[in-house]
């Protein structure tokens, strides 16, 4: 539980360390998931979504539904987002499946496809950015999504993938007995426990300049 914690993040590249809870419990107030008990979270600029957490994504509506709400959201294209997504997804057929009925990789991927459209200021990755099923055209696309969305923004990788995530990171915000501070050292967290988020490798992103259409 984090307890008269106090920081200012400014625009960067983090990776956010420390017990699993405890990561998942900031996250959540960063994106405004949920609201301090006591004290508030104040955001300069708008937040995405946590990228890359799949549950969210497991409801009983169809990927094309979820495209909608998020153009609402965010402000962006719906159409034109959908036929990006039918070229880039490694499984478009997600567009008209219940999120519910599709395999966890498929959600994962559409969570960070989706990230594509979204103009935010801040940008957080909660989750995997990488999956053994992935085809490299696909890890190649999300390669190069994370590398156009850093350029002046705050980005926060919560990743369970620490390798991966470590690779754009330049900055640790670590959570420890209830604080939170910023360090220049990127320290490797404890195991961490396996879930459907969590898959059994770590592929590695392709870091070259690709197009993303």
């Amino acid at each position: 539980m984090l307890s008269g914690a106090s920081v200012d993040i400014v625009a960067g590249r983090y990776i956010l360390t420390g017990e699993e809870n405890d990561r998942r419990c900031l996250v959540d107030l960063i994106v405004g998931r949920r609201d301090p008990l006591l004290g508030s979270i104040r955001r300069e600029g708008r937040c995405s979504y946590p990228v890359g957490r799949t549950g969210p994504f497991a409801i009983p509506v169809r990927g094309a539904e979820i495209v909608n709400f998020m153009g609402e959201l965010y402000r962006f294209d719906a159409s034109h987002a959908l036929r990006e997504l039918h070229s880039v997804l490694p499984w478009p057929n997600i567009l008209g499946t219940r999120l519910d009925q599709a395999e966890a990789h498929q959600r994962l991927a559409l969570s960070i496809a989706m990230a594509r459209f979204i103009d935010v200021d801040i940008l957080v990755i909660d989750g995997a950015l990488a999956h053994p099923a992935f085809p490299e055209r696909f890890l190649r696309y999300v390669g190069a999504l994370l590398s156009e969305h850093v350029a002046g923004r705050l980005v926060l990788f919560s990743s369970r993938q620490f390798n991966v995530a470590r690779a754009f990171a330049e900055l640790s915000i670590n959570v420890e007995n209830g604080k939170v501070f910023v360090s220049n050292e990127i320290m490797a967290p404890p195991l961490f426990n396996r879930s459907e988020e969590t898959p059994a490798e770590e592929p590695e992103l392709v870091h070259e300049d690709v197009d993303l259409i």
